[in-house]
């Protein structure tokens, strides 16, 4: 038989001028699926096998506090190039400037050990979260899975998604991007097609705890607001109630449809001083369903109307309450006056 009608070779190139960020496209027949492509970009060259810090300023480094959470003694690894192109590893020493759990960042200030930092520390130019919109082109930079100054491409799935933090308060307007995502590029930048940052890289939803297409970013806005507060003060303040709120799935279990069941009242918070009172052996806890004005519907709605107040204000609640009486299925609707405490990132409390 004549082959050649067959027999098509494809033009091929050279590997040695491959650079990240062209475009490629991968054929191949996935899962049976004949003559299938796919399409992405150059991630990465050179690899070998082997979290991710952004540089803020002149001695700032800016990180997911999930990153640091277990580590004892950071150190950060900046990579540079020599005269010659060879890549050159320096590691410096750190200190935990602030470390925000209710946010998940973190910034830590780079030890210079005598050295001159402005050729390591290179900060790169951040704009605004509040103009990103579905659809745009996005750059996810980090180490995944070990691979070093990794990029992969992808579009704003979505915006103002909300992402849970720690004591179930929740983040608020997440940048979703389908740009891959997996271990190791936490901490690290989420670029717009101009090269500027408009998130920072922080968790993935996945079943399998590898990319399935969902990446999560806290946006720049916020993470601009909460390191600016870490490098002032140590710490980011918020306006507590000083509770911990129980969770949907606990809730519905008890049959409470609407409002926020506390669970837990920490000792002389604000709540414990207005008389609020938390779950106990056979009896639920008060169900907020009002707050300054505004209905409750569920434990989102405290967090947003606090975030919008600041500590040592004044606001009225409605509370729905368990009737002393034992055996009765009735509430009793009380209002209480509270003042506003303030939590940070070394006391932890709603």
């Amino acid at each position: 038989r004549d082959l050649r009608n067959l027999m098509r070779p494809l033009r091929r190139a050279t590997s040695s001028q491959v650079r990240p960020g062209q475009d490629v496209f991968a054929l191949g027949n996935p899962l049976g699926l004949e003559h299938s492509m796919s399409k992405g970009v150059i991630s990465g060259v050179s690899r070998t096998m082997q979290g991710v810090l952004g540089v803020w300023d002149s001695t700032h480094v800016v990180t997911n506090y999930h990153v640091l959470e277990e580590m004892k003694n950071p150190q950060v690894v900046f990579a540079t190039r020599d005269s010659s192109g060879e890549e050159r590893h320096s590691t410096l020493g750190a200190t935990v400037v602030g470390a925000d759990p209710l946010s998940d960042i973190a910034v830590l200030e780079v030890d210079a050990e005598g050295r001159d930092l402005r050729d390591l520390m290179r900060p790169l130019r951040r704009s605004t979260s509040s103009q990103v919109r579905p659809g745009q082109d996005v750059y996810a930079l980090g180490n995944p899975l070990g691979l070093e100054h990794s990029m992969s491409r992808g579009v704003v799935s979505g915006v103002s998604r909300t992402m849970e933090g720690a004591l179930g308060r929740p983040i608020r307007d997440i940048i979703q991007t389908d740009a891959s995502i997996n271990p190791g590029n936490s901490g690290g930048p989420l670029l717009n097609s101009d090269g500027a940052v408009i998130g920072v890289n922080s968790a993935i939803l996945s079943t399998s705890g590898m990319f399935g297409g969902v990446g999560l970013a806290i946006p720049i806005d916020t993470v601009e607001h909460n390191v600016a507060s870490m490098i002032s003060n140590g710490y980011v303040s918020r306006s507590s109630l000083g509770v911990v709120f129980a969770p949907a799935y606990l809730t519905e279990v008890l049959g409470v449809k609407d409002g926020a069941m506390v669970m837990k009242v920490f000792s002389g918070s604000p709540a414990q001083k207005a008389g609020i009172q938390a779950m106990g052996t056979g009896r639920l806890g008060d169900v907020i369903i009002g707050m300054a004005g505004n209905p409750v519907a569920s434990n989102e709605d405290v967090f947003k109307i606090l975030d919008q107040r600041s500590p040592g204000e004044d606001l009225t609640m409605q509370l729905r309450r368990a009737s002393r009486k034992v055996d009765s299925d009735e509430f009793d609707y009380v209002d209480v006056k509270v003042r506003l405490g303030s939590s940070n990132s070394k006391v932890v409390a709603t």
